[in-house]
């Protein structure tokens, strides 16, 4: 069987959380494009239920150093 594993926040699974990944979080959420299973447990970063604009500003705020873990890590 395989096993993927998920780095909260690093929604194109790249090693690194990077606004990049706040992007394709956002573009999840408004339906520009669909997130994989993967990429939405990536993405799903702010202790509710499901991907939202919310976990697309938190993500980038982590990439940007504005904060220093992610609410799923409290």
């Amino acid at each position: 069987f395989d096993v993927t594993v998920v780095l909260p926040g690093d929604v194109d699974a790249s090693g690194e959380i990077a606004a990049a990944d706040a992007l394709l979080a956002l573009q999840g959420v408004t339906k520009k494009l669909s997130l994989t299973d993967a990429q939405t447990l990536a993405a799903d970063v702010d202790n509710t239920k499901g991907v939202s604009s919310a976990d697309a500003l938190i993500i980038l705020q982590y990439s940007t150093k504005k904060i220093s873990r992610f609410p799923t890590e409290a």
